[in-house]
Order: structure tokens, then C-alpha cells, then sequence
């Protein structure tokens, strides 16, 4: 099984591992700190998550979109095409 989302957070129902907040953003920095460093192509989706607080969930997906503007050093303006 694949564990990718909110799903390995501590609090997730029906994810049924123990990560915690911070385990999340180390899990999402080293996921992307390698994919850059083997220059491995990257897209974030946003992924299922069902935490007891909503609230939590957002949090977690937030930190995905942090965890990678901070490792690609992305601008935070949306460029179109």
C-alpha cells in the first residue's frame, strides 16, 4: 500500500499509521530534496485526507506546498501559459 497524502498522519481515520506534523514535513522535504537531486520530474496533487479536524488536513497539504516551493525555490506567482 501507498502512503502518500494526510493519509500516514497520526490522526487520519482510516490512514492507520502515526506520523505527526513534523514527521509529515520531513517526509515531504526528503521526498522532494531527492527528486530534485536526481533531477526526477515533480507534480503535487492534492491528495485524500481524513483527519479528525478538517483543519488538519488543510495544514497538511499546505506544508506539501511549502515543503516544495522551499526545495525548488518556485516563485510564488502562478505562471500561464
Amino acid at each position: 500500500m501507498l502512503y502518500r497524502g494526510a493519509d500516514p498522519y497520526s490522526e487520519d481515520q482510516l490512514g492507520g499509521l502515526a506520523l505527526t506534523m513534523d514527521g509529515l514535513k520531513k517526509r515531504e522535504a526528503l521526498v522532494f530534496q531527492v527528486a530534485k537531486g536526481r533531477n526526477i520530474p515533480v507534480m503535487v496533487t492534492y491528495a485524500r485526507g481524513y483527519a479528525q479536524k478538517v483543519e488538519d488536513t488543510v495544514t497538511i497539504h499546505c506544508n506539501t506546498l511549502i515543503a516544495a516551493k522551499q526545495v525548488f525555490e518556485l516563485s510564488p506567482k502562478i505562471q500561464r501559459q
